[in-house]
């Protein structure tokens, strides 16, 4: 069980290296902090999808880190990043619906499986929503 203490500690630890760290980066709307990680939201997350997706890669390319696709049987996901910095353990996760999964499997050239994950590198997948972004502009 975690303490009222050591979650005021993550706290104070995660704020000092946000304010280090988060230079050129997406703004953050908000912060959670949970017994195993520091959970990091972006104002785009349902707002925006594809911009939120991107949120997720260049956090994730900051701290070169891959992320990760996931979808369920019904063909929604969640696309994140999860990396650690002097202990903390973060993780940044945005969700995506079953169009937004389809579109990103085709522009990836893969199917996504279901009920899994698909790890990606965050250029890799920054490139990808450009590319899907330039489209959808057309």
């Amino acid at each position: 069980m975690t303490t009222t203490g050591e979650l005021c500690s993550r706290v104070t630890a995660a704020a000092k290296i946000l304010e280090q760290q988060s230079n050129g980066l997406p703004q953050l709307s908000g912060i959670s902090v949970y017994a195993q990680y520091v959970s990091l939201s972006t104002p785009n997350n349902f707002v925006r999808p594809w911009q939120a997706v991107a949120d997720v890669a260049a956090w994730a390319a900051a701290f070169n880190v891959p992320c990760w696709i996931k979808t369920t049987y019904d063909g929604a996901g969640t696309v994140a990043a999860e990396f650690e910095r002097d202990g903390v353990k973060f993780r940044m996760a945005v969700s995506i619906n079953t169009s937004h999964a389809y579109e990103l499997g085709a522009e990836l050239r893969q199917k996504l499986p279901k009920n899994d994950h698909l790890i990606i590198l965050a250029d890799h997948l920054a490139a990808t929503v450009a590319t899907i972004e330039a489209g959808d502009a057309q």
